[in-house]
């Protein structure tokens, strides 16, 4: 479930996902993710102040949807951008590169693979 507005069009709420492409840039910074599932050592120890997290995600996409995983074909059919898999857990992610860290089992991001999505 997203903590932003949706589409209801997954191709174009991909980047709002949980774990989101915004996530780890928010705790990064601010030490937890805009929804606060996600949080450091030190926002929970007080050492990060519990500021508002601005966000992150372009206006455009909440207009337009998530352009990094579409790409228009011809007659504005639309196709999903590359799907990676974390050999470790099986987490399944669509962006134009894995992540840094697996979200789920913390793996680096040479441990993702390029998965083919059978239509």
């Amino acid at each position: 479930m997203p903590c932003r507005l949706a589409s209801g069009l997954l191709a174009d709420d991909m980047d709002i996902i949980c774990p989101c492409n915004y996530r780890d840039a928010d705790v990064e910074e601010y030490g937890c993710c805009l929804c606060v599932l996600y949080v450091s050592d030190d926002w929970i120890s007080g050492k990060k102040k519990h500021d508002p997290i601005e966000e992150r995600r372009p206006q455009e996409y909440y207009e337009k949807g998530y352009p990094s995983v579409m790409e228009q074909k011809g007659a504005g059919g639309k196709e999903m951008a590359q799907v990676y898999r974390c050999n470790v857990c099986g987490y399944l992610c669509a962006r134009e590169e894995p992540p840094d860290l697996c979200p789920i089992c913390r793996a680096k991001k040479e441990r993702f693979e390029e998965f083919e999505m059978k239509g």
